[in-house]
């Protein structure tokens, strides 16, 4: 039917709750069939949703949209009854979810099924059982979405494709403060999230991105490094100090680069095991992190030595400590605990 769509179903809803979950107004839905489709302007600025009933199931069809695999839509509508949803787009990212009791039990990308997330990601098993996510070229989708049929109840047939719909407007849901997995977080009542999440706002931001390179600097081991601080302190405020600063930083990076890649040659090479060896785990993997936490710094420096203009493409140095806080470890969890909050707080 597309080459980009959501298909939701819940199962024993009322369309007008359902609609409201997607943050639309039932006021404002008007009937039409799938072929209406092509009369939406998109480029109107609104998104659309086609709204129909399938027996007790009320089923949402997103033509290029996926409203209907955020948790913020799929947590609400999981309170009307069970709720599945299956989202694929042309550049083959995918995504099959189970939503009952307020959570996502179950998410997994349908080229990759195995590997899932949410509350209890072997929720999906029942309804997947005896279902190939790798069948004839073409046909993945279609799993997905008998998937979704299983689990509500919901018949995605030639009926319901040409059968009446309900086309409504909608404004996307705002986003979560805090994803699911992170709500029940023990770190929350600890300084400084406490402080953070007591009025979390913009005006915690600086101390955000400070507190981000401390626990980088904890976790790549860097923490006590001289260069390290002297370049988390801004350098001695010079322009030639900080220029000096730049370019020992740069030959750090480069050093334990080449590091990393002459212990690489002597690591197993585990691309074809059923069991990949754990990137922590190998000797090259310290002075991959140390590398990309010299860059995040010399990155950082940059970035507050150039005119305000010329940052507009440039990426944040903190994500660039994304590279740096690959593995386990306490200051990876508050660090990625961190970044969710620092992202609700940009928001306002």
């Amino acid at each position: 039917m597309s080459e980009a769509a959501c298909v939701t179903a819940v199962a024993g809803a009322d369309e007008a709750d359902v609609i409201r979950c997607f943050g639309g107004d039932p006021a404002e839905a008007r009937a039409c069939t799938f072929a209406d489709l092509r009369g939406v302007e998109t480029g109107s600025g609104l998104q659309y949703i086609f709204v129909s009933r399938s027996g007790s199931t009320v089923v949402v069809w997103e033509d290029n949209g996926f409203e209907g695999t955020r948790e913020e839509v799929l947590r609400p509508l999981s309170g009307l009854g069970r709720a599945a949803s299956a989202f694929w787009n042309v550049n083959a990212h995918s995504s099959l979810s189970l939503a009952e009791d307020g959570l996502v039990q179950s998410s997994l990308d349908m080229l990759f099924p195995d590997d899932r997330g949410g509350a209890r990601p072997e929720a999906w098993d029942r309804y997947l059982h005896g279902l190939d996510f790798d069948p004839p070229a073409g046909s993945t989708w279609a799993v997905g979405m008998t998937a979704v049929a299983r689990a509500t109840g919901a018949r995605l047939d030639t009926a319901w494709e040409t059968g009446p719909q309900q086309i409504v407007p909608i404004r996307p849901v705002k986003e979560a403060v805090l994803h699911q997995c992170d709500e029940g977080s023990s770190l929350l009542a600890e300084p400084p999230f406490d402080h953070y999440m007591a009025d979390l706002g913009p005006h915690h931001l600086p101390h955000m991105r400070q507190y981000a390179f401390q626990l980088a600097l904890q976790h790549t081991g860097l923490d006590e490094d001289p260069l390290a601080l002297s370049a988390l302190a801004g350098g001695d405020g010079t322009e030639s100090g900080r220029e000096e600063l730049r370019t020992r930083l740069a030959a750090a990076q480069s050093a334990d680069r080449e590091q990393a890649f002459a212990l690489m040659r002597d690591e197993p090479d585990d691309l074809d095991e059923d069991e990949p060896i754990p990137a922590w785990t190998l000797p090259s993997h310290v002075f991959h992190i140390r590398s990309a936490m010299w860059w995040a710094l010399e990155e950082r420096l940059a970035a507050e030595d150039r005119e305000p203009d010329d940052s507009l493409c440039r990426p944040g140095p903190e994500s660039l400590l994304t590279y740096a806080m690959r593995g386990p470890g306490s200051s990876a969890e508050r660090y990625w605990l961190l970044t969710s909050l620092m992202r609700a707080a940009a928001r306002g």
